[in-house]
């Protein structure tokens, strides 16, 4: 599971198969792109109101547990096909480095 596909997904909604190629979507499905500002929210502070945890998850702020990931580039500044190609360089669980 790759969250970064996800977030490609849904703003290209290309899929990759099992192969590994790129599926191109039905004209009807590319009308509902998103773009990446409205996707990082939906993966981010939204899910944790999805799920109730609001209050202790989904963005930087005092008091909140520090799960948070450093990538290797900006999503908002790459073209949107690269999204998928951003690694992660760290992953922090409530502080501490797990990655």
């Amino acid at each position: 599971m790759n969250p970064l596909y996800h977030a490609w997904a849904m703003a290209t909604r290309r899929s990759i198969s099992e192969d590994g190629s790129i599926c191109e979507p039905p004209e009807w499905l590319k009308a509902g792109a998103l773009n990446i500002e409205e996707v990082l929210p939906m993966m981010t502070i939204n899910a944790a109101y999805a799920i109730n945890r609001e209050n202790e998850i989904g963005s930087l702020e005092s008091d909140k547990l520090a799960d948070l990931i450093i990538l290797s580039d900006n999503p908002l500044e790459v073209p949107v096909d690269a999204i998928k190609d951003i690694q992660v360089l760290m992953t922090m669980i409530d502080g501490k480095v797990e990655y």
